[in-house]
C-alpha cells in the first residue's frame, strides 16, 4: 500500500486522467481518426504508468506497461499499426481495465501490485502478434 496519501492521490488523478485519454485515443483509432497522434498517447501513457509504477515499487505493472510501450514502438508508422491493431486490442483493452482498477485501489488505498501469470500471458500474446 502506498502509505503518503498525498502521492496516493496524485497518482489516483493522474490515472483519471489517463482514463480519459486512453479512452478518446481507442475511440479514435476505431475510426481509424489521428492515428498518428493517438499512437503517441498511447505510449505516453504506457510510460508514465511505467515510471509510476516503478516509484510505488510495482514491479509486475511496471513490466505490463513497458512491454505495452515498447511493443507499440515498433508500430509508431500508421499503416504497420493498423495491420496489428485488431490483435492488439485486446491487450489494450486489458490495459485500460487495469487503468480503472488501478484508481479504484489507489482511491480505497489497496494499491497491491499485479499477479505475474498476467505479464507472462501477455508478453505471449504480444510476442504472437509480433509472429504474425
Amino acid at each position: 500500500m502506498i502509505e503518503n496519501e498525498e502521492y496516493r492521490e496524485a497518482l489516483a488523478v493522474e490515472v483519471e486522467e489517463f482514463i480519459g485519454e486512453f479512452e478518446n485515443a481507442l475511440k479514435a483509432l476505431k475510426i481509424n481518426t489521428n492515428i498518428k497522434d493517438n499512437i503517441k498517447i498511447l505510449i505516453r501513457i504506457h510510460h508514465t504508468l511505467k515510471g509510476d509504477s516503478g516509484i510505488f515499487e510495482l514491479d509486475n505493472y511496471v513490466k505490463f506497461f513497458r512491454d505495452i510501450e515498447l511493443f507499440i514502438k515498433n508500430y509508431t508508422e500508421p499503416e504497420k499499426f493498423l495491420k496489428i491493431y485488431d490483435d492488439l486490442l485486446p491487450i489494450l483493452l486489458e490495459s485500460f481495465d487495469l487503468l480503472k482498477d488501478l484508481l479504484k485501489r489507489a482511491r480505497e488505498n489497496k494499491i497491491s501490485d499485479l499477479n505475474s501469470d498476467v505479464v507472462e500471458r501477455v508478453e505471449k500474446v504480444l510476442a504472437a502478434i509480433e509472429l504474425g
